[in-house]
């Protein structure tokens, strides 16, 4: 395959980034949620970090845990939705994925590159 690569790259004058040119505005946000320590671990869940929705204070952290903690594997309705699954953003440290839509749309967002300055 990396020959393949390499002769089509060479063939029509193209080449193939080894890493992503990430957006200024995004590793801003990056350090930002650094120096807010808007990251949160939780013992129980090793492996994974947690980041808190924007609209939340640092001091609703305790409460959003609990309800993220005690929710149910899928959610019934959107209400449930919401109250245990929408208050975070989970950032799986193992396999470098999070389950924001930026990453889903372009395979990094700004709590990856959080993950990767702290």
């Amino acid at each position: 395959m990396k020959d393949f690569v390499r002769e089509w790259s060479t063939l029509e004058k193209t080449s193939f980034p080894i890493q992503y040119n990430y957006k200024e505005r995004v590793r801003n946000q990056a350090k930002i949620l650094v120096e807010t320590e808007s990251i949160l671990k939780i013992e129980e869940m090793p492996g994974f970090l947690f980041c808190l929705r924007k609209r939340l204070a640092k001091d609703q952290k305790d409460i959003v845990l609990e309800k993220f903690t005690k929710r149910k594997h899928l959610p019934a309705n959107a209400e449930e939705l919401h109250e245990g699954w929408g208050c975070l953003r989970v950032i799986n440290t193992l396999h470098q994925t999070c389950d924001c839509g930026n990453f889903q749309k372009y395979g990094y967002c700004k709590h990856i590159i959080a993950l990767k300055i702290i």
